[in-house]
């Protein structure tokens, strides 16, 4: 027999179904999730169009590649997939890539101020523009065991607010901050690798003018002309239970691992060791770094 408990001549069961008749529909139900199939750009491009206005989820297929060969649109030219307006969700159960293959140059991603992204088990690869080839973040941004990589410009292009968790950022390049320039707002890095990365000047893992916190994580065989894991310009960066190990800088003391030329660079509990030709530059900056 099933019991029903009244109060006030209303049952519990009618009461609560009142009280989820009064709440918004968004909060009733979860929205649906918007599959997309292997390499269509066409339902990709839809289904991030439909997140940004409130739409579900979007969940690509396990283990497939979404070629990307042109740009969004003529009027958003410098992007692979419209702009990031809204709260966006990208995820693959199995892992899945977004990958530029075009003569043509633009990035993969941008996130606009007032927009937010969060990429669970995606790489973003191959994108090229002058800010952020492979992610521009402006507003919100979260990477969850995914990977970005091999990208013109910087992996990711951060003036926003960024979290880069259990994920890796490989093989970027540009002039400065090949796998991140953290520009302004705030970034962290939890659990992370970030490696083999370059720039033709500054910063060929990292370059920091803003807040920048990174714990156990690892920065390693990135490289460039002054600190070739990370390039601080301003603002602060610390490290906890982190490595910074085997980067290079080619300017003569110019800081493999660390090059604080603005703000401060604190590593506690950190190893800044093995890099060439020195660890931290100049000598005494960062306190606890030796050579």
């Amino acid at each position: 027999m099933k019991a029903t408990i009244r109060r006030g001549g209303i049952s519990a069961a009618a009461g609560l179904g009142l009280c989820l008749a009064l709440l918004p529909a968004g909060q009733t139900q979860a929205r649906a999730q918007v599959f997309v199939p292997c390499g269509d750009i066409a339902a990709l491009k839809a289904a991030v169009t439909n997140a940004n206005a409130g739409g579900g989820p979007v969940l690509l297929a396990s283990g497939c590649t979404y070629t990307l060969t042109a740009p969004d649109t003529p009027a958003n030219a410098d992007d692979a997939l419209p702009e990031i307006t809204g709260n966006v969700q990208i995820s693959s159960v199995g892992g899945a890539t977004l990958r530029r293959d075009s003569a043509q140059v633009f990035r993969i991603l941008n996130v606009v101020p007032g927009g937010s992204l969060t990429l669970n088990r995606i790489t973003v690869r191959g994108g090229e523009a002058a800010q952020g080839g492979g992610i521009r973040n402006a507003g919100r941004l979260g990477l969850y065991r995914s990977v970005v990589r091999d990208n013109t410009g910087s992996g990711i292009h951060n003036s926003g607010t960024l979290g880069l968790h259990n994920s890796v950022l490989l093989g970027n390049k540009a002039s400065s901050g090949g796998g991140l320039a953290n520009v302004a707002g705030s970034a962290i890095v939890n659990s992370s690798r970030i490696y083999g990365n370059s720039a033709t000047s500054d910063g060929g893992g990292i370059v920091n003018a803003a807040t920048l916190r990174v714990r156990g994580s690892t920065v390693y065989a990135n490289r460039a002309v002054r600190g070739g894991g990370l390039f601080n310009r301003a603002g602060t960066a610390t490290f906890a239970r982190s490595k910074v190990l085997g980067n290079t800088a080619t300017a003569p003391a110019g800081g493999g691992g660390v090059h604080e030329a603005g703000g401060a660079v604190t590593a506690l509990t950190s190893a800044v060791i093995g890099n060439v030709p020195n660890n931290c530059a100049p000598l005494g900056s960062v306190p606890g770094c030796v050579g």
